[in-house]
């Protein structure tokens, strides 16, 4: 089987970061792919204080040696990322995904598992897969009402928003209005997680890390359930829910695709 020299990276659902740098290339010897928008930015591309650069870390470690997309599609929905990702991997590479993007890169995994050689998931929310959990159970019976009205007219976009993010536990976010009209449009566009069906054999068949902050919340219940399957489960904890911050993550990412190369 051929070596894996693809890196692509996939962002979950992105806020307030760059759009409008399109596609840029930074040549190098490996070529690593993002999938969303500006997934894997260099900091001098983020104007500090405005936006935040979704793998920090894993950027300034992999240097110049980049190719980035931009969002394929508002709600991140697989049929239209994973196209892309498979495309940007080429013969075969290692995927590493955050949150939402868990769900295309593990689809993308069971559909060319020759493909992908290893499977990154930070904080992966296949909640269909831990339905009964109490953590999960509380989760959906917050979001289900707000997604179920998502396209009711009368559902206004501050009531969607304002209803998501308190759902989610985190603030209301105070946008103007264009910045709120674009969030609802994407929330509307977005699929739940526990309507799109994951087989779980998949973190058996390809090899997985799974990594959480271990807070005991809905992706602990998930990375236990995908942990029974097979999947390595690592816990880096104190960064919440963006757990490639942590100082020991890129060290743990560039072990495990070493242990999984080929070639």
């Amino acid at each position: 089987m051929a070596p894996a020299r693809r890196y692509c990276l996939i962002l979950g659902k992105p806020s307030r970061v760059r759009e409008d740098i399109g596609s840029i290339h930074f040549r190098g010897g490996i070529n690593n792919f993002a999938a969303g928008a500006v997934s894997w930015s260099r900091s001098h591309l983020l104007p500090r204080g405005r936006y935040r650069c979704p793998w920090p870390l894993q950027a300034a470690d992999l240097g110049d040696a980049a190719d980035f997309i931009r969002r394929v599609h508002d709600g991140d929905h697989p049929d239209h990322v994973q196209p892309v990702v498979l495309d940007a991997l080429q013969r075969r590479g290692h995927l590493v995904a955050h949150s939402y993007g868990c769900v295309s890169a593990v689809l993308a995994a069971a559909d060319r598992p020759d493909a992908v050689a290893s499977l990154i998931l930070c904080e992966p929310p296949f909640v269909g897969l831990t339905a009964g959990w109490p953590e999960t159970d509380s989760h959906v019976a917050a979001l289900a009402p707000l997604f179920e009205r998502k396209n009711d007219p009368t559902f206004t976009d501050l009531e969607f928003s304002a209803g998501f993010a308190r759902a989610v536990g985190m603030p209301v976010p105070d946008f103007t209005p264009e910045q709120l009209a674009r969030s609802a449009a994407r929330l509307r566009a977005f699929t739940p997680a526990w309507l799109i069906p994951i087989d779980p054999r998949v973190v058996g068949r390809v090899p997985t890390l799974v990594v959480t902050s271990g807070t005991r919340d809905i992706y602990d219940e998930v990375a236990q359930v995908l942990e029974s399957h097979g999947a390595t489960r690592l816990v880096l904890p104190g960064f919440g829910h963006r757990v490639q911050d942590h100082p020991d993550a890129t060290a743990a990412f560039r072990q495990f695709w070493e242990l999984h190369s080929g070639g």
